[in-house]
């Protein structure tokens, strides 16, 4: 089952403009452990007109503080994807950048499924000898 992990927690380090990249409450962001230790937070970019079929390509916006790293690093550890997604988006017309997202994940890993009884056991009725 997920759970809450953060709330609502800021964007640190912002590198783009959240009106140029078309961003929004909702839209889907990615979180991918950086080699400094620190964690990148990254955004699918608007689609450019005319280029229809281009793969969507990831933009990096910012990076996480120092306590929301330490609540995701062990969940990035284990492999696991959390669920993030942008809460609130203040542009820079209006006193920004500021991008705020919250993040979901699986609290404990998932356990392996119980095997399933066998209904028939192997008959050798038709057997021929």
């Amino acid at each position: 089952m997920m759970q809450v992990i953060i709330h609502s927690v800021a964007v640190v380090g912002l590198t783009g403009d959240p009106d140029r990249l078309g961003l929004g409450p909702g839209d889907p962001l990615r979180l991918q452990t950086e080699t400094d230790g620190k964690i990148a937070v990254l955004a699918r970019a608007r689609p450019v007109p005319f280029r229809a079929f281009r793969r969507p390509r990831w933009v990096r916006l910012g990076h996480l503080g120092p306590t929301a790293t330490g609540l995701v690093a062990p969940i990035l550890g284990r492999g696991d994807q959390p669920r993030v997604r942008i809460v609130n988006v203040t542009s820079t017309r209006l006193g920004g950048p500021d991008i705020r997202l919250s993040v979901w994940a699986h609290t404990e890993p998932p356990q392996p499924a119980a095997p399933t009884p066998r209904i028939f056991s192997k008959s050798r009725i038709r057997e021929r000898p």
